[in-house]
């Protein structure tokens, strides 16, 4: 089950890895490029490991490498190595709304929900249009049985387009 909602979080989060980027998200060298779209296009997680992890032996700040390693060894339910990479990535770019979500998604999966609380609330602070991150927030309220504030964060997802935001509001 949790290996299947990070799949979902890969295709979640895998617009900003594809979209034009913060410059310092990219890399400006070609061989770490190079392996980076490999890893993109790649669907076996441990082979998307392998290239990202090329792309960062080549560019140490290579954030969107860190970004997409972070996915993959969640999509293998290794939430420690992803959290490890999340951290990473917001070390070099403390703006990366989407490092923040992911690593808030992994400390879900450990149900450390205070943590991903703390990380889906930084990464409103950095985008409050990210309406995304008010459901998982809210999801981890609800599971702290903080259900008031799981509801402010479901309604704000469900006006923003949600649709499993406004399915948990009628729950």
């Amino acid at each position: 089950m949790k290996k299947l909602k990070f799949l979902v979080i890969l295709f979640i989060t895998g617009a900003f890895l594809v979209a034009p980027a913060v410059v310092s998200a990219q890399s400006e060298n070609k061989a770490a490029i190079e392996w980076y779209n490999k890893g993109n296009n790649e669907k076996d997680p441990n082979k998307m490991i392998e290239y990202f992890t090329k792309a960062i032996s080549i560019d140490p700040n290579y954030v969107n490498a860190y970004s997409k390693r972070g996915i993959a060894y969640g999509m293998l339910e290794r939430y420690n190595e992803a959290i490890a990479d999340f951290t990473k990535a917001i070390s070099i770019d403390p703006n990366c709304k989407w490092a923040y979500f992911g690593r808030g998604y992994a400390y879900t999966c450990l149900e450390k929900y205070n943590e991903a609380i703390a990380d889906y609330t930084k990464a409103i602070s950095i985008d409050p249009n990210y309406v995304d991150v008010f459901y998982y927030r809210g999801l981890n309220y609800k599971a702290l049985g903080e259900n008031e504030k799981a509801h402010a964060d479901f309604r704000k997802a469900c006006d923003g387009g949600f649709e499993e935001a406004c399915e948990e509001l009628k729950k």
